[in-house]
C-alpha cells in the first residue's frame, strides 16, 4: 500500500492538517484515560483473585462486569472520535470542492457496497479509497462493533460475529459436540447460527488494537498531506522517511488479531 499512498497527490492540503489534531486527541486520550483506568481495574482483579475472603470473591464478578462495561465505553468513543473525525474531514472537502455533497457527506452510512456510503464519498473526495488507508480490515470490526454496542444483536452483531468468532470463545455452532468427562454435548441443528451479542468476551487487547487503527488511518492522512508539498522542509523528509521506514513493521506491532 506505501507505494500507492506515494503515488498519492492532494494539491490543497490544509484541509487535511485535521489528521494531527485527530492522532494528538487519540494518543491522549488513550494515554492519559484509557490505560491508567484498565490498569487500576486490573490490579483490583489480582488482588481480588489472590484473596480468600468470601467478599472478595462476590467483589471479583463485580469488578469483571466494571471491567467489561468500561472496555465497551472505551470502544465506543473510540468509534464515535474516528467516525467524527473523518466526517468532519471529508465535510471540510466537500465545503470547498463539492458544496452540495456537504449533507450527504454528514448522513453517508458506512457501507461499501452503497454508492451513497462514506466509502463512496471519501473515494470522489480524496481521490483513493477509504481501505488506502490504515487498515482496513480494523476500521470495519470497529465499525460494527460501535454499532453493536449501541443496539445490541442485530445485523451488525451477526457481521461482528463473521469476522471475529474469537470473541465468543464459548459459544458452539449449530451441529457441534462438546466432549465434557464421559457425556457429550450435541448443540441442535435448529439452534440459532449467531451466538447473542452479550455474550462477546472484549479483551483490552481488542481495544488497543482500535485505538492503534485509527492511528494509523490518520498517520497515512497526515504522510500523503506532507508528501504532496512541492517544497519539503528538512523536518517533513526526516518524518516521511521515518513513517516510510515504520508502516512496514505494523503487522508486527499489533495488539490483537481476529485470527
Amino acid at each position: 500500500m506505501i507505494n500507492l499512498l506515494e503515488e498519492l497527490r492532494w494539491t490543497e492540503m490544509d484541509y487535511a492538517v485535521h489528521a494531527t489534531n485527530q492522532m494528538v486527541a487519540l494518543e491522549m486520550y488513550r494515554d492519559e484515560l484509557v490505560r491508567p483506568s484498565l490498569q487500576a481495574l486490573d490490579e483490583r482483579l489480582n488482588q481480588l483473585e489472590r484473596s480468600e475472603a468470601i467478599e472478595d470473591q462476590f467483589a471479583h464478578d463485580d469488578f469483571a462486569a466494571l471491567h467489561h462495561a468500561t472496555i465497551e465505553g472505551y470502544l465506543l468513543t473510540t468509534q464515535s472520535m474516528f467516525e467524527r473525525g473523518l466526517r468532519g474531514m471529508l465535510v471540510k472537502v466537500a465545503e470547498r470542492t463539492s458544496p452540495s455533497l456537504v449533507d450527504k457527506v454528514k448522513k453517508a452510512p458506512w457501507d461499501a457496497g452503497q454508492s451513497k456510503s462514506i466509502q463512496a464519498h471519501f473515494q470522489a473526495l480524496m481521490a483513493a479509497p477509504l481501505d488506502l488507508f490504515g487498515c482496513d480490515d480494523d476500521l470495519l470490526i470497529l465499525q460494527k462493533l460501535g454499532n453493536a454496542l449501541r443496539h445490541g444483536d442485530g445485523r451488525s452483531a451477526e457481521e461482528l460475529h463473521g469476522l471475529c468468532p474469537s470473541l465468543w470463545w464459548n459459544w458452539l455452532p449449530p451441529g457441534a459436540t462438546l466432549q465434557v468427562g464421559e457425556h457429550e454435548i450435541l448443540i441442535p441443528a435448529d439452534a440459532p447460527r449467531h451466538p447473542s451479542f452479550d455474550r462477546i468476551t472484549l479483551p483490552s487487547e481488542l481495544l488497543e488494537q482500535m485505538m492503534q487503527a485509527v492511528l494509523w488511518f490518520w498517520q497515512d492522512i497526515e504522510f500523503v498531506r506532507c508528501n504532496s508539498f512541492k517544497n519539503k522542509h528538512p523536518t517533513a523528509v526526516r518524518m516521511l522517511a521515518e513513517m516510510r521506514a515504520a508502516r512496514p513493521l505494523r503487522k508486527e506491532q499489533r495488539y490483537w488479531s481476529r485470527f
